[in-house]
């Protein structure tokens, strides 16, 4: 689960980790081989997500043809996006999940980006048992491949993600992306940084909790060299001083 605000960029981030493991290159972390990555992006027409392709692909170093085998990028915007809907209190589920399932087996997708709940989830974001009705349904019919959902967080201030707790008991990590660190305050006295943004893995079964920085130039979110930044590198940072 990756939550942020609107317009802070989790598009564009997703775009980009489905455009880094589709080449196989490095990106937020070390990324070992090429995968297979669909994504339905239902908040963007077919040519803003074009438009941010060449971008990334230029922060790469690669041309368009790069991501012509491995990563399908589907505009579903203005179209009927619901995988899921209440009808007399129950959780109905739409022909459109058989078409994703369907569309992720043809690809032969190892991961799968969906952007985002608001377009895709008709049910009660408050439901604990319809959310995790709707996520286990989701794992079931895309089994085997990785799932990264996005989500906005709720109007109330310091929220992390919207609705029942249910949408980060049942995902296995949930990531945060922010224009300052989750719970910290902007230094009054600094000058804003609009082109800066912090991604915080804030659960996480599998890893270790970290973040990492992210600036954006020309279109693309650069991370920091992965030597540096993170909770572990303020660690080393933190006992060499004691030393």
């Amino acid at each position: 689960l990756l939550v942020g605000s609107g317009g802070i960029g989790k598009t564009l981030l997703s775009q980009q980790v489905g455009s880094a493991l589709s080449l196989g290159q490095s990106f937020i972390d070390r990324i070992e081989s090429p995968h297979k990555v669909l994504m339905w992006a239902c908040e963007d027409d077919h040519d803003e997500l074009w438009r941010r392709q060449v971008n990334i692909a230029h922060s790469f170093k690669v041309g368009l043809e790069a991501f012509a085998e491995n990563f399908r990028l589907v505009p579903r915007h203005g179209y009927q996006n619901a995988l899921c809907f209440f009808e007399y209190n129950k959780l109905v589920f739409t022909s459109l999940l058989d078409e994703l399932a369907k569309e992720a087996d043809e690809f032969k997708a190892e991961v799968v980006i969906l952007d985002n709940i608001g377009q895709l989830y008709g049910g009660g974001e408050n439901d604990r048992h319809a959310v995790t009705a709707f996520l286990n349904t989701l794992s079931g019919v895309l089994h085997g491949r990785a799932i990264l959902l996005l989500a906005h967080p709720s109007r109330s201030s310091g929220s992390e993600f919207s609705g029942s707790s249910a949408w980060e008991n049942v995902a296995r990590t949930r990531l945060y992306l922010g224009a300052t660190l989750p719970g910290e305050k902007p230094d009054a006295d600094a000058d804003p940084q609009d082109s800066v943004r912090y991604l915080a893995r804030r659960k996480a079964n599998y890893s270790p909790k970290d973040w990492r920085r992210l600036t954006y130039a020309d279109g693309a979110l650069t991370p920091d060299d992965l030597s540096t930044g993170g909770i572990l590198t303020s660690i080393k940072a933190g006992r060499a001083e004691r030393i």
